[in-house]
C-alpha cells in the first residue's frame, strides 16, 4: 500500500493520466498501483477531463479515491503534453513512470524493476515487455499478444535525473511527444530492456490514439530533423522511422510522400 506520510523520497512516482476514462476503469488502475508489492510509491493522478463533465465530477466526488494521491488537474485533449509536464514537476520519486488510466500491471512490476536498477546502478532507464489488452472493459482480457518490443512510454521507468538531462515533453511537437522524448532519452542514456514476466505491463492501445496518420507522419519527420547526429549513428533506428513515416503517409493517401519514404526505407544505409 502507498504510505500517506513518507519520511524519505518515494522509490517510484507513478503518474496516471485520465481523460474520458470510465470511473470503474480508473479505479481498477489506481487499485493495481496501490496493490504493488513495492510499498514506497507516490501516485500522481493527472485529470485531463473537461471541467464539470461526468468523468471529472466522478473523480472530485470520490474522496476515498484520492487518498494518498497527488491530484493534478489540467483539462487538455490530445496527448496531454502540458499536463504531463505539470505532473512531472510534482513528482518526487527517485524513478518515474507514466501510464494511462486504462493500463494494468502485475503486482510485482515496480518491485521487480527497482531490483533491476539496484543490481545495475549505472542503468538509468528500463523498459519492459508488454501485452495488449483487447479493449478497455473490466473483463478478463488483459494478457494477450505478448511482445517485448518498445512502443509505449508506459513500458518505461526512468530515473528522475534523466529528465534533468533530457528535459521534459516538447510542447512544440505536433504530436508524438512520447516518441520525441524517448529519442532524447536514447541519445543520453540507452535504456535497458527487462523481459521478466513479473515486470510486464498491459497496454490499452485505444488510450494512445491521439493523432491522425498525417500528423504522425509530419511529427516523425520533426523527430528526424531534431536529432540528425543520433540517427546518423543509429541507422537502423532511422530506417524504422522512415518506415513509420511511409506507413502513415500511405494511410493518409499521400502517395508521393509514401513512395519517397518507402524508397528511403528500402535503400537507406
Amino acid at each position: 500500500m502507498c504510505k500517506s506520510k513518507k519520511e524519505h523520497r518515494p522509490d517510484i512516482s507513478v503518474i496516471i493520466i485520465t481523460r474520458n476514462t470510465p470511473f470503474m476503469i480508473l479505479k481498477r488502475c489506481i487499485h493495481c498501483v496501490r496493490s504493488q508489492t513495492l510499498e514506497n510509491i507516490e501516485i500522481i493522478l493527472l485529470d485531463a477531463n473537461e471541467k464539470g463533465n461526468s468523468y471529472q465530477q466522478a473523480i472530485s466526488s470520490e474522496g476515498e479515491l484520492l487518498r494518498d494521491i497527488t491530484y493534478v488537474y489540467y483539462p487538455e485533449e490530445g496527448e496531454m503534453v502540458h499536463g504531463k509536464n505539470l505532473a512531472l514537476e510534482k513528482a518526487t520519486g527517485n524513478y518515474i513512470t507514466i501510464i494511462s488510466a486504462q493500463d494494468m500491471m502485475t503486482e510485482t512490476r515496480l518491485e521487480t524493476i527497482l531490483r533491476a536498477f539496484k543490481d545495475n546502478s549505472r542503468q538509468l532507464v528500463y523498459y519492459t515487455s508488454m501485452t495488449f489488452q483487447v479493449d478497455n472493459t473490466l473483463e478478463n482480457n488483459y494478457y494477450t499478444l505478448p511482445t517485448g518490443s518498445f512502443r509505449y512510454l508506459a513500458q518505461a521507468v526512468i530515473h528522475r535525473s534523466v529528465f534533468s538531462m533530457a528535459g521534459n515533453f516538447d510542447e512544440n511537437m505536433l504530436c508524438l511527444c512520447d516518441e520525441e522524448l524517448w529519442t532524447r532519452i536514447n541519445f543520453i542514456n540507452p535504456p535497458g530492456c527487462l523481459m521478466d514476466e513479473e515486470a510486464a505491463i498491459s497496454i490499452c492501445q485505444d488510450s494512445y490514439k491521439n493523432h491522425t496518420p498525417l500528423n504522425a507522419a509530419i511529427a516523425y519527420r520533426q523527430i528526424l530533423i531534431k536529432f540528425p547526429k543520433y540517427f546518423n549513428r543509429h541507422k537502423a533506428h532511422r530506417r524504422i522511422l522512415y518506415q513509420k513515416i511511409a506507413e502513415n503517409y500511405k494511410e493518409s493517401h499521400v502517395i508521393l510522400r509514401y513512395l519517397q519514404f518507402r524508397w528511403k526505407t528500402i535503400f537507406s544505409k
